[in-house]
């Protein structure tokens, strides 16, 4: 009897094990196959401040990371976005995993109307004298109270208490950036002459605009750290700020003409591939010494960056059917300059009739019909109707934003 119980008793357990197996082992299939109903989350998103007709990295710094698939992919809407026209507009970032879960986020892009100048006096070997730059002071009769107080003038009339650091910084941006005329030369021996300056004369050059920043930025309370060009044939100044979110450029001093961008706030990306831009014009814009540099800017570029190149321009279409000249009487091409004969701009035989590229310049399509003597030949005259070249520096034939590199309007580059 006792051997029956105790084979019993061995029975009762070995169930009570497999059950408890079983039930663990349902509890852990239930677990792994627990649907995902978690969306991914959006890093890095912020409102932008772009320069009219400038370019918009929407994509700077941004990314998506899921609990489950891990890094996925980000989509921008910017179809909203006119990068012609001042104004506010959305731009909408969204991510989605595996499972379907979708976030959305939407930011604001402020298209804004930039200062452009000509830099070139800024290219000088001496400094002038304070009476030269228009300050009329001596280091020693600009004190930091003086500063201060003009500062605290300033800051009472554009902030308020209700506004962030954020807004404050923007304020200050956007008072520097159109109270100070460029005149492209300064009194550089200290910055509280240049800030003095700035904000009693209101005029000066980029040493003016990053002292008067200085002055405004500490009284406000939002951290700054000065930078200074390094190598280049010109100096510059500006500085980093840092308004509760990362440490970020800051330059209110009006860009070169014809390379616009707004100087509020921006990553160090954006810094490396606006200095790659403008080199014809200032070689290291923005190159500073990094390794003495105290703190790390946001958006630094991953190792082995390069900056993005430009967009190159879509070959120009022919238009279907024969061109009308504007001389129908003759054979002239609009900007020829021999109204009498029938040479093709770029062609050596004014007397002769050679389409550009052929060899036989009795052939020649006529410029009224549009037909060709002997019939239409095996390869039509190609198309001389290329972009023009676009001279450095020349704003009044800057690229139109569709053409310019970078995320802009609503296309986003490749």
């Amino acid at each position: 009897m006792a051997g029956l119980a105790a084979a019993a008793c061995l029975t009762v357990a070995a169930l009570t094990s497999c059950a408890g197996q079983n039930a663990g082992s349902g509890s852990d299939k239930s677990a792994a196959t627990a649907p995902d109903v978690t969306a991914p989350q959006l890093l890095g998103v912020q409102d932008l401040t772009v320069a009219m007709n400038g370019v918009a990295y929407y994509r700077d710094g941004v990314s998506a990371v899921d609990d489950v698939d891990g890094p996925v992919a980000v989509e921008i809407d910017a179809g909203a976005v006119d990068l012609t026209a001042a104004g506010e507009y959305p731009v909408i970032y969204s991510a989605q995993d595996a499972a379907g879960n979708r976030v959305e986020q939407t930011a604001t892009v402020t298209v804004v109307e930039t200062i452009t100048v000509d830099q070139g006096q800024d290219e000088q070997t001496e400094d002038e004298t304070p009476e030269e730059a228009g300050g009329g002071a001596s280091p020693g009769e600009v004190t930091q109270e003086d500063v201060d107080r003009l500062a605290d003038e300033v800051l009472a009339k554009i902030t308020n208490s209700g506004m962030s650091q954020r807004e404050k910084a923007k304020a200050i941006f956007d008072y520097v950036n159109r109270h100070i005329k460029y005149v492209g030369k300064s009194d550089k021996s200290s910055w509280l002459i240049g800030a003095y300056v700035g904000l009693t004369r209101g005029r000066g050059d980029c040493y003016n605009y990053y002292a008067c920043s200085k002055a405004l930025l500490t009284r406000a309370g939002i951290p700054n750290v000065d930078l200074e060009r390094v190598g280049g044939k010109s100096r510059h100044y500006w500085q980093l700020v840092n308004t509760g979110d990362g440490w970020y450029h800051f330059d209110a001093c009006p860009h070169p003409t014809g390379y616009p961008m707004s100087g509020f706030m921006f990553t160090e990306t954006q810094a490396r591939t606006y200095t790659e831009q403008v080199k014809k014009a200032r070689q290291n814009y923005y190159v500073y010494d990094y390794d003495a540099c105290p703190v790390q800017v946001e958006g630094m570029p991953p190792e082995g960056w390069t900056p993005p190149a430009e967009t190159p321009e879509e070959p120009v279409t022919p238009p279907e059917g024969p061109a009308v000249p504007e001389n129908p009487a003759g054979s002239q091409e609009p900007g020829t300059e021999n109204p009498a004969g029938s040479q093709e701009p770029g062609t050596e035989n004014p007397a002769g009739s050679q389409e550009p590229g052929t060899e036989n310049p009795a052939l020649s399509q006529d410029p009224i019909t549009g037909e060709w003597p002997g019939g239409t030949p095996t390869d039509p005259p190609p198309d001389q109707s290329g972009a023009e070249e676009v001279p450095d520096g020349d704003a009044s034939t800057e690229q139109k934003p569709s053409e310019q590199s970078g995320e802009e309007g609503g296309q986003l580059a490749a």
